[in-house]
């Protein structure tokens, strides 16, 4: 089946730099100085809802639009001085993290984390407007396709420094109430080996739906805890 991607913007970035506001899609791309090392035409596409997406594993939701980046010429990019910013639908993230995906392997759909940070105002428009959209932003690592995901934030730990103590406990600073406490017998007998916590609220009905996906709401509830070992 053949989907059809729309052309949110096309343009000559040149050396000294561009900056894209697509605000019918929620968009905004900026090339920093040198990003390009002579003009270069850029595409940008929004792809249709429900044509892509990155795999969703159980506590993981798209919340942005899927785009695409391309050029005919990737030689000399520097695609590290290239930031893209998707605004997302998720609200309250309390115990979930947004991180923004980018595809490495178009046939199988392999797509890989990129570091993700929130910016207040990507905009600059600190209008009141403004305040009612939510943006994740990261630099890229090629061009390719784009989206944020919100799924449970994950709390990693190191192995112990010393077994010589009976428990090893790990705990989450923001959420001082939460924490494992495991006998070190029953620590991976590998000295370096890591713990992967995450914390879920039970369900019910704490639990209340934005925007198709399933997040906390306020008040007092006790937290569900999974741990994953990995040597």
């Amino acid at each position: 089946m053949l989907f059809l991607r729309f052309f949110p913007n096309r343009d000559i970035v040149k050396r000294e730099g561009s900056w894209w506001i697509l605000k019918e899609t929620g968009v905004c791309i900026t090339f920093s100085p040198k990003a390009v090392p002579d003009p270069r035409l850029v595409k940008a596409f929004l792809w249709p809802p429900g044509t892509v997406s990155p795999p969703l594993e159980e506590n993981e939701t798209l919340v942005s639009n899927v785009i695409e980046l391309a050029c005919d010429d990737l030689v000399g990019i520097t695609f590290s001085e290239v930031t893209v910013a998707l605004s997302h639908s998720a609200t309250n993230l309390a115990g979930y993290e947004l991180v923004m995906k980018e595809l490495t392997n178009a046939e199988g759909n392999v797509w890989k984390d990129l570091e993700t940070w929130c910016p207040s105002d990507p905009l600059f428009e600190n209008s009141e407007s403004q305040g009612e959209l939510r943006f994740a932003q990261a630099k890229i690592t090629s061009f390719s396709m784009y989206a944020v995901i919100c799924r449970l934030k994950s709390y990693t730990f190191s192995s112990p420094i010393s077994k010589n103590s009976p428990e090893y406990t790990c705990t989450v600073q923001e959420y001082p109430d939460v924490g494992v406490t495991i006998p070190t017998r029953s620590l991976p007998s590998t000295e370096d080996f890591t713990l992967t916590m995450k914390r879920q609220m039970p369900p019910g009905d704490a639990w209340s739906s934005v925007y198709g996906m399933n997040v906390p709401s306020s008040g007092p509830r006790g937290s569900l805890l999974g741990v994953v070992s990995e040597g």
